[in-house]
């Protein structure tokens, strides 16, 4: 067992950190492969420079190695029996809590970091590609039947259905003055016959 996660079996995430986390991996596949989410392609910047991992990697090796001395020391001093503690004793678990404190801060900020830049990626996943059309299908339809000259002509009605299927003749037709509606379309639909 990892000494450094004995903690989490009695005090668990802290809440904060536990919605936080469930909101950063809610659209994570576990793959057995470094991937940051299937979507995204590629991994936030903060992560993708080679610099930066280096360091934290040491940053993380040096923090380990700190905390299971620590760790150590702490259960030294704790064994049965051992009811006088020496002043450099104390002393180091001093210490050892004033680094436990800096490692939770820098815990906290990389969690931080870490939110920040995944909902950076959600907003950008789940942006829409394409803007919604201003006017749908429906509105241009009830729009035809308003007009009897089209409505009961059923190759021009025919043709208008399908035509309004693409956004922008419906946005046009729409927009356009309603005196001129059964003209444009008509002009349409004489072209689409030549």
């Amino acid at each position: 067992m990892i000494p450094n996660a004995k903690k989490f079996r009695f005090g668990g995430i802290v809440p904060e950190f536990e919605e936080k986390l469930d909101k950063m991996f809610s659209l994570v596949v576990a793959t057995g492969e470094n991937v940051w989410m299937p979507s995204s392609g590629e991994l936030p910047g903060i992560f993708s420079q080679p610099d930066t991992l280096s360091e934290e990697a040491d940053d993380h090796i040096n923090e380990s190695n700190n905390t299971q001395t620590f760790a150590h020391e702490d259960l030294d001093s704790a064994t049965p029996g051992q009811s006088s503690q020496s002043g450099a004793t104390s002393k180091r678990k001093r210490k050892g809590r004033r680094h436990e404190m800096g490692t939770k801060k820098v815990m906290l900020a990389h969690v931080e970091k870490l939110f920040s830049s995944s909902e950076a990626i959600m907003q950008r996943v789940t942006a829409p590609i394409n803007p919604p059309s201003i006017y749908l299908l429906r509105e241009a339809i009830q729009e035809l039947e308003k007009y009897p000259e089209i409505f009961e002509d059923r190759l021009l009605y025919h043709f208008a259905t399908v035509h309004f299927q693409t956004a922008t003749n419906r946005v046009t037709f729409l927009s356009i003055p309603e005196e001129r509606r059964v003209e444009w379309l008509k002009t349409h639909y004489m072209n689409s016959q030549k």
